[in-house]
C-alpha cells in the first residue's frame, strides 16, 4: 500500500505505557498493522476493567426523538439544553421509570460549545446549558440517575462540533472531573482504520480517571458502513466469461479487504471468482504457515461456507473479540427509527448474527441495535410490544428516545413491563439467537436464562389483519429435558401450563407483534 498521511495514536510506558499520547504519521500499511497488534496487546490487560454494564444498561437517550434541535428562542420546551434533560429526568423518578431500571439520561449530540476553551478543553453551550455539565451530573445523581455525554472519535462530531480526536485524554479527564456517568463515542470524521487503535485508547484514558464511566463504542457501526465498493473484480470476470473460453479466474480480491480490515463480501466473491485469496501471503517459514492456518482456523464470518465446486475459499469482520475487550456496550448496525420497516430491518440484522456476534454478548458488555423508539409516533402499539420484546430477548441495552410528558398509558406500561425488563436483565446476559424464520412471517428465538430456563420469542412481522396460528413442540425446537417444561406467558406472567417434551402445543401471534414465553424445565 502506498505511503499517505494518517493519523495514529501511539502508546508508551506504564506496565505497557505509562502514558498514551495521541499524534500524527506517516507510515506504511505493514508497519501500521505491527503497530494495531502492539498496542491491542498492551490494552487488554485494562479492557473493561470497569465492573459497569453487568447486565443491559437501562435509561433515557435525546436523540431519535430531539436530534439536534437547538432552537432554544423559539422552542425552548424540546431544544437540546439542561431544561430539556431535567424534565426528563423529573418524569424518570416522578412517572416510575427509576424504580423498574431505568438510570442513564444520556445526553447526544449538539450539547458543547463550537469551539474549546483556551486550554483545550470542550465547554458546554452558555446559553443552552448556563450551569455547565457538572451541574447537571450533580443534579441527576440527587435525583438517583446518572448522567451520560457524547463525543465522537473524529475531528468532529456528527453535527460538527468539536470531537476527540488529538484531545482523548484532556476529554476523559474533563468528564471525570465533570462528574459524568457514561460516555457515547461516535465515529463520524474518522477514518475506520484508526478505530482498532483509538476506541482502546479512549477506554484506556477514561479507566485511568478512576470514575466508573460506562464506555458506549459505535465502533463496529462505522466498521460496517464503510465498506469498500468493489466492482472491477466483478466486471473481470464477466468479461473472462465473454471470451467464451474457460479461464480459471483466481482473485487477490479478498486478502486485500482483510489487509486493511474490511469484511469481503463472499457471496459476491464466489459469484465471480473460482478461487480467492483471503490472508497474507505465504513466506518459507514455519510461523508464516501456522498464522495462516491459525486464520483457516478461525473461520472468521464463517467463510469455510463458500467453498464448494466451482468457488474455493475466504473472510474477516468486526473483530467483537476485541471489541467487547474495549466497549461496555457497541452499536453495530444502522440508526433506528421511528418506523417499523427500520425495526423490521435491525432484527433480520441480528438474526442473520453474521460473524457470530451475539456469542460476545455477555456481562460487561453488550450489543446495541439502538434506542427503543416505544411511545413516539411511528409505531402502533402491537409494533411497540415486538420492539420492546425483541430488545429484551436480545440482551440490549434499554435507551428510550421519547418525550415523557407525552407518553402514552400503553407505551409507559409496555416499557415498566417488569416481566420483560426481567428478561432483558437476566443475569446470564446471553443474546436469543434466531432458530428459524418464515419469511414475512413468524421467526422463533431462544435466549438463555440464568435459571437453566429459556425465553422464547415468536415474532410475527405479517401485517395481513389476523393473528398468526403456531403449534409446535419443545423437541421441535431442539429442547431435550425429557420430564418438558412449565411455561408462562411473558407479557402478563399468566401461565399456559405443564408440557411434556413431544406434546404439541398453539400459539396466536397478533400481526406485526411478537409472543414471548419462559419455559423452565420440570
Amino acid at each position: 500500500m502506498v505511503n499517505r498521511e494518517r493519523r495514529r495514536y501511539a502508546a508508551q510506558g506504564y506496565l505497557c505505557f505509562a502514558k498514551l499520547f495521541e499524534h500524527q504519521l506517516s507510515l506504511k500499511m505493514m508497519f501500521f498493522s505491527t503497530f494495531v497488534a502492539s498496542a491491542l496487546l498492551c490494552q487488554l490487560t485494562l479492557a473493561l476493567d470497569n465492573g459497569l454494564a453487568r447486565t443491559p444498561p437501562m435509561g433515557w437517550l435525546s436523540w431519535e426523538r430531539f436530534r439536534c434541535n437547538t432552537d432554544c428562542k423559539n422552542d425552548p420546551e424540546h431544544c437540546i439544553s439542561e431544561q430539556l434533560y431535567k424534565r426528563q429526568a423529573d418524569l424518570m423518578v416522578s412517572e416510575g421509570y427509576r424504580d423498574v431500571g431505568y438510570e442513564y439520561v444520556n445526553i447526544d449530540d449538539c450539547w458543547p460549545a463550537m469551539e474549546r476553551d483556551k486550554d483545550g478543553r470542550l465547554v458546554a453551550d452558555p446559553v443552552r446549558f448556563p450551569s455547565g455539565i457538572k451541574a447537571l451530573s450533580r443534579y441527576m445523581h440527587s435525583k438517583g440517575l446518572k448522567l451520560g455525554i457524547y463525543e465522537d472519535f473524529g475531528s468532529k462530531t456528527c453535527a460538527g462540533y468539536p470531537g476527540s480526536e488529538f484531545y482523548m485524554q484532556i476529554d476523559a479527564n474533563t468528564f471525570a472531573e465533570w462528574e459524568v456517568d457514561s460516555l457515547k463515542f461516535d465515529g463520524c470524521n474518522s477514518d475506520p482504520k484508526d478505530m482498532p487503535v483509538g476506541y482502546p485508547i479512549m477506554e484506556f484514558f477514561l479507566n485511568k480517571t478512576g470514575r466508573p464511566i460506562l464506555y458506549s463504542c459505535e465502533w463496529p457501526l462505522y466498521e460496517f458502513a464503510k465498506k469498500i465498493p468493489v466492482v472491477g473484480y466483478p466486471i473481470m470476470g464477466k468479461f473472462l466469461n465473454m471470451t467464451g473460453r474457460q479461464i480459471l479466474f483466481n482473485c487477490q480480491w479478498p486478502g486485500y479487504l482483510v489487509g486493511i480490515g474490511v469484511e469481503p463480501n463472499y457471496a459476491a466473491i464466489r459469484s465471480s471468482c473460482n478461487q480467492w485469496r483471503n490472508y497474507v501471503d505465504v513466506q518459507d517459514n514455519w510461523d508464516k504457515v501456522i498464522q495462516i492456518i491459525d486464520h483457516y482456523g478461525d473461520d472468521k464470518g464463517n467463510f469455510s461456507a463458500f467453498a464448494g465446486p466451482g468457488g474455493w475459499n475466504d473472510p474477516d469482520m468486526s473483530d467483537y473479540r476485541t471489541i467487547a475487550k474495549t466497549c461496555n456496550i457497541w452499536r453495530n448496525y444502522v440508526d433506528v427509527t421511528d418506523s417499523w420497516d427500520s425495526i423490521v430491518d435491525i432484527i433480520n440484522m441480528y438474526g442473520k448474527d453474521e460473524g457470530n456476534f451475539s456469542a460476545a454478548a455477555g456481562p460487561g458488555g453488550f450489543n446495541d441495535p439502538d434506542m427503543l423508539v416505544v411511545g413516539d409516533y411511528g409505531l402502533s402499539y402491537y409494533q411497540q410490544k415486538a420492539q420492546f420484546g425483541m430488545w429484551a430477548l436480545f440482551a440490549a441495552p434499554l435507551m428510550m428516545s421519547n418525550d415523557l410528558s407525552s407518553i402514552s398509558a400503553e407505551a409507559k406500561a409496555l416499557l415498566q413491563n417488569k416481566n420483560i425488563i426481567a428478561i432483558n436483565q437476566d443475569p446470564l446476559g446471553n443474546q436469543a439467537i434466531r432458530l428459524f424464520e418464515v419469511p414475512g412471517s413468524l421467526s422463533v428465538w431462544v435466549k438463555k436464562m440464568a435459571s437453566g430456563g429459556s425465553a422464547i420469542g415468536i415474532l410475527n412481522v405479517n401485517n395481513q389483519g389476523t393473528p398468526q396460528k403456531y403449534t409446535t413442540a419443545f423437541s421441535d425446537l431442539g429442547f431435550t429435558n425429557k420430564k418438558g417444561y412449565v411455561v408462562k406467558e411473558a407479557f402478563e406472567n399468566k401461565t399456559m401450563g405443564k408440557y411434556a417434551l413431544d406434546q404439541a402445543f398453539t400459539i396466536y401471534v397478533d400481526p406485526t407483534s411478537i409472543f414471548i414465553m419462559i419455559a423452565n424445565p420440570l
